[in-house]
């Protein structure tokens, strides 16, 4: 297998949904890509996207305060990538599980469905798995 083929996880989500339809891919980028969760919520938040297929994503989130249980609608999530455009889908948490801290911050781990995938939606996404990291 090449060094610039995308790396493919098949991590089972511990929610009702039970295992993925399908792998995820996870992101390979130089600067983190950022997921401006839950921005037509209650309490919006940062959460740096780890995986994604077609039927969802897996995010890190570093703030203490943020719980995301399972069913948890986050409304209006926001992926802006530089030189492309904005895209905006809303989100169901189907797991949150405590994740390695980062530089000494603690983490969780979210795996979320998207609910509303739109054309858009699977254009980030075909973004993503069409992506070949630089050497």
């Amino acid at each position: 297998m090449s060094d610039k083929a995308p790396e493919i996880t098949t991590l089972a989500d511990a929610s009702p949904h039970g295992r993925r339809a399908g792998a995820r891919i996870a992101t390979h980028s130089k600067v983190p890509l950022q997921c401006l969760a839950d921005s037509e919520g209650m309490m919006p938040f940062d959460g740096q996207i780890v995986d994604i297929s077609p039927e969802g994503l897996g995010f890190l989130v570093h703030p203490a305060e943020i719980t995301l249980s399972p069913g948890t609608l986050l409304q209006g999530c926001l992926v802006e990538i530089p030189g492309k455009r904005s895209y905006k889908f809303d989100l169901e948490v189907c797991y949150s599980q405590p994740a390695p801290p980062i530089e000494g911050n603690p983490a969780v781990r979210s795996g979320c469905r998207f609910v509303n995938a739109d054309d858009s939606t699977r254009e980030l996404i075909e973004l993503f798995l069409s992506y070949q990291p630089e050497d």
